[in-house]
């Protein structure tokens, strides 16, 4: 029994060292080309608003596919929801990360954990 509890506590210790490391990478800069509120968007690319926040593990690689995107083809508008919880809940996102896209001022899809290019419209 003792032996086990050991091999336990030395599984736990591994498991929190490998999580504490993850946290360390950096995540990919995403810059936001617009600054304003969705509905009044009126470019002619397609807008995603991306709603995140660092400690949403899955912003990781959403980050990664948001800021390797064609700028000719779409804007990003960046919401963090641990600073913007306001518009977090005006725009009804429940799942961080979430990524809504709107085309001519409307919501077209969303995207809860986006973490693939190919499911973008």
């Amino acid at each position: 029994m003792k032996y086990l509890l050991i091999c336990v506590a030395l599984v736990m210790l591994a498991w929190v060292i490998y999580a504490l490391s993850r946290k360390s990478e950096p995540i990919t800069e995403v810059i936001a080309t617009y600054d304003g509120r969705p509905e009044d968007y009126n470019g002619n690319k397609t807008l995603l608003v991306a709603v995140h926040a660092k400690w949403a593990s899955v912003w990781r690689v959403t980050a990664e596919v948001l800021a390797n995107l064609d700028t000719k083809k779409y804007d990003i508008m960046l919401i963090n929801a641990d600073n913007d919880s306001a518009a977090v809940k005006k725009l009804g996102v429940d799942i961080i990360p979430t990524v809504i896209v709107f085309k001519d001022g409307s919501e077209v899809t969303r995207l809860p954990n986006m973490m693939n290019v190919d499911q973008l419209p």
